[in-house]
């Protein structure tokens, strides 16, 4: 965050002026204090916006307490500009507590009163601040037209050191955009206005983000001697936080070189600043980053020790605590110790779930103690109606013998044979009727509780299905992460059951792109746990393995499933996927070219209006009984707004229509070829209108996946 000379020149004031109120102070901070509580408002407000940026990297709860009150103060003063100052400071809180929304309202608000005064240097600051506030969120577009209002200010009026840092944050913009060269430019040019300021912390800062940039294009040599850079000029400044980041980084980029040994010593160095300093939170990082390097390298005790003790500290950094755990799982998988990993693996999974569902578990808690109240109530009900209709049936039973007995003695002289058959014979129906219904309660008792037993189990399974479905839609690659990668696409995703067989996958590796719509046997829970399965055995061709080509990538996960479901020698199992894996060039981010592979399932492409269809193997990615021949390789020069669609067989197989028939592939080439120049989430939104009126009342037959892409 940015702010302003009046808070300079208020120190100035507080330390040369007390010599003539002759006044003493044992350090600074008894200063601010004590002029935070005296004085007129406007400096006393001074005063508190002051303490709070004394206090914000010291003791932030202090620092918020200090500018609440600055801006309750600065409300009653009836001043606007203080008023501007503070809120723009309290923003600043609100930023850091996450609540940007409220942060933005603020920044707003303290930006109406500068515009109103044309104070155009406060003006480009509070600009700034909104842009840093929107980058926050992700709103990357909004946050630079903020970032470039600010620099045109700032260059306006020649405000050396803003431009420096408009430069360098509107770089950090264009490195989450995904636009390295943009933030390398922009990295650059604030450099060299830092240097004409000599601000020597400013250079580190933007040789530090510039070899974040080197990295992020595997240039990883480059990026290391930047990191060297920016860390010694931090070191002369004593710098704590930012040798930390520094010795991170370093770390971080010598283990994708492979060089662990490395790695492991700036991890170490980053963990001992962290102690030094007292960060928890960086110190959960370092151990965790250390975990992982010793992993790598085979020490698996080492690896261990630096799990566990970032376990015992990372309860208040949920994120960091689900990675350890996650990491904690794949260490007992190497070791060899199943129970120990499954453990670890569903701790993992508890704390994905707490941070992404703790709402709706706090709802589902109340509703199963509601339902658990309520049964308890329930059988209570059923035991006391039982007990009266038991007493009932007890007096109504004596009130018949009565009557019974008094009518035998009425007549027992007249026809003492007759009544004493009629009533064994009585008796006897008596017996027989108390039998069947004995017998008639026994049954509806047993089917009560069969009843409840088939309700709990299918409740049983419906939970376990539904966290099924949370897990597969973790593993499934986010369309957050692919937006990174892809400009103008989209995914119509239909599972037929709440767990499916077909899913897509994404990866970026070593600056391709990768992309995939596969379909695995069965749908369903079955389905499910192959689609998990196969997820599992791209990520580990790719990223483990190295293995980009797309047909190569088919072989490898081809024989990982193999291995896998037939471990008997069982050369019967017919278990796979159909699959179409693109992997994409991207130069200038733009794609100039489409590697791919195909299993039984085709791809579309488009190109001036007209659809070429590319023929795929005829055989599916796992057993299938004939020779397991090796994928074929394509390759395709791709050019602007050319339309790519890769698809799995549920759209084109769907029964409907007026004659209940298959909608078929070429009613589905029709359909494309018909709404091709639509933009991409219309596409998606006539495909699903499509399907749905096609299917009417009729069952959805199978899992439906299909990816569109413009180049």
């Amino acid at each position: 965050m940015r702010y302003y000379g009046c808070v300079l020149l208020f120190l100035l004031y507080c330390f040369t002026g007390n010599a003539q109120n002759k006044l003493h102070f044992k350090s600074q901070e008894d200063s601010l204090l004590y002029y935070c509580e005296t004085g007129s408002d406007t400096s006393r407000i001074d005063a508190m916006i002051s303490a709070y940026w004394f206090y914000s990297n010291r003791d932030f709860p202090k620092a918020k307490n200090i500018i609440e009150k600055a801006v309750a103060l600065a409300q009653r003063a009836n001043n606007d500009l203080r008023l501007a100052q503070v809120v723009n400071s309290y923003a600043s809180v609100l930023m850091k507590e996450g609540n940007h929304d409220l942060a933005i309202i603020n920044y707003s608000k303290a930006l109406r009163i500068y515009k109103k005064h044309k104070i155009k240097e406060r003006i480009a600051a509070v600009e700034y601040n909104i842009g840093d506030t929107y980058q926050d969120l992700s709103e990357f577009d909004v946050a630079l037209k903020h970032l470039l209002i600010a620099l045109r200010i700032d260059e306006e009026i020649k405000n050396t050191s803003g431009i420096a840092a408009d430069y360098n944050i509107i770089g950090s913009n264009y490195y989450l955009m995904g636009k390295t060269e943009l933030a390398i430019e922009n990295y650059t040019t604030a450099k060299k206005y830092f240097e004409k300021l000599n601000n020597n912390d400013g250079i580190a800062q933007t040789l530090h983000n510039i070899g974040n940039c080197k990295a992020n294009q595997n240039k990883y040599d480059e990026a290391i001697e930047l990191y060297k850079k920016s860390l010694e000029i931090h070191q002369k400044l004593q710098n704590n936080s930012y040798i930390a980041n520094c010795y991170n980084s370093l770390g971080s980029t010598y283990a994708n070189k492979k060089d662990f040994k490395q790695a492991k010593a700036n991890f170490n160095r980053y963990l001992q600043v962290s102690l030094s300093t007292g960060e928890k939170r960086e110190q959960c990082i370092a151990r965790l980053n250390l975990a992982q390097v010793c992993f790598d390298m085979n020490e698996f005790d080492s690896s261990y020790y630096y799990t566990r003790t970032g376990l015992a500290i990372s309860k208040s950094y949920p994120n960091i605590q689900e990675a350890l755990f996650h990491h904690l799982s794949n260490l007992y998988v190497k070791i060899k110790k199943s129970d120990s990993a499954l453990f670890a693996y569903k701790e993992y999974f508890r704390i994905h779930d707490s941070i992404y569902n703790e709402n709706s578990s706090k709802n589902l808690n109340e509703l199963q103690s509601r339902y658990k109240r309520d049964k308890v109530l329930l059988k209570k009900d059923a035991q006391l109606n039982a007990s009266k209709i038991k007493a009932l049936e007890q007096e109504a039973g004596h009130r018949f013998t009565r009557n019974i007995f008094i009518v035998g003695i009425s007549i027992v002289l007249i026809i003492t044979l007759v009544i004493l058959y009629g009533y064994r014979q009585k008796r006897k129906s008596n017996i027989q009727l108390e039998e069947k219904n004995k017998i008639i309660l026994s049954q509806k008792h047993e089917v009560e509780v069969q009843k409840e037993i088939v309700e709990e189990k299918q409740k049983e399974i419906l939970d376990s299905i539904h966290y099924a479905k949370r897990i597969q839609k973790a593993l499934l690659t986010s369309e957050k992460y692919i937006s990174n990668y892809l400009n103008d696409y989209f995914i119509l995703y239909k599972p037929k059951d709440i767990v499916s067989g077909d899913f897509y996958w994404a990866l970026n590796h070593e600056n391709r792109f990768l992309i995939a719509a596969c379909d695995c046997t069965g749908h369903g829970v079955p389905g499910a746990f192959m689609s998990l399965l196969n997820i599992s055995f791209l990520n580990e061709t790719v990223i483990e393995k190295n293995i980009t080509r797309p047909n190569e990538i088919l072989n490898s996960v081809r024989k990982l499933i193999i291995q896998s479901l037939n471990t008997d020698g069982n050369e019967n199992g017919k278990d796979g996927m159909d699959s179409t894996v693109l992997n994409f060039e991207i130069k200038n981010n733009e794609i100039i070219n489409v590697d791919f592979a195909m299993a039984n399932n085709p791809i579309w492409i488009f190109k001036n209006q007209k659809m070429i269809e590319f023929t795929p193997d005829k055989m599916p990615v796992g057993n299938h009984g004939g020779e397991l021949k090796s994928f074929t390789f394509h390759s395709e020069k791709l050019e602007k707004n050319d339309l790519i669609y890769i698809f799995t067989d549920g759209y084109a197989d769907q029964f409907g229509g007026p004659k209940g028939k298959k909608f078929k592939y070429s009613n589905l080439a029709k359909l494309l070829s018909e709404i091709q120049l639509l933009p991409m989430p219309e596409q998606k939104k006539k495909l699903n209108h499509e399907f749905e009126n096609w299917r009417g009342s009729l069952e959805q037959l199978d899992d439906v996946c299909i990816i569109g892409i413009r180049v």
